[in-house]
């Protein structure tokens, strides 16, 4: 068997979790801004419940997996992990927009 040796590369390694972590960020941020309705925290659930959607398709398509089973696990896990950030918010009295 042929070896084959490659080096790692940090630089390059960190720029996809970096710019995952900033526009992910960013879809909870851009809900604040729509006009549509009238509460921001329904506004910043619904806009983040949709980009939770939009990147558990995007991940199942790329992984070349079910888009009807691995979307579902994407969206039930954020809105799980947005009601624990809630709950210890409003335990630490720090919940409001």
């Amino acid at each position: 068997f042929p070896v084959t040796i490659t080096l790692a590369r940090p630089f390059q390694a960190s720029i996809a979790p970096a710019l995952s972590f900033t526009f992910g960020g960013l879809i909870p941020f851009l809900g604040f801004y729509l006009p549509f309705i009238e509460s921001n925290s329904i506004r910043i659930t619904v806009v983040t419940i949709v980009g939770l959607t939009i990147a558990g398709i995007i991940s199942a398509k790329t992984a070349g997996t079910d888009v009807f089973k691995a979307t579902p696990r994407v969206v039930i896990g954020g809105a799980i992990g947005m009601a624990i950030t809630g709950a210890i918010g409003s335990f630490a009295h720090t919940v409001g927009l």
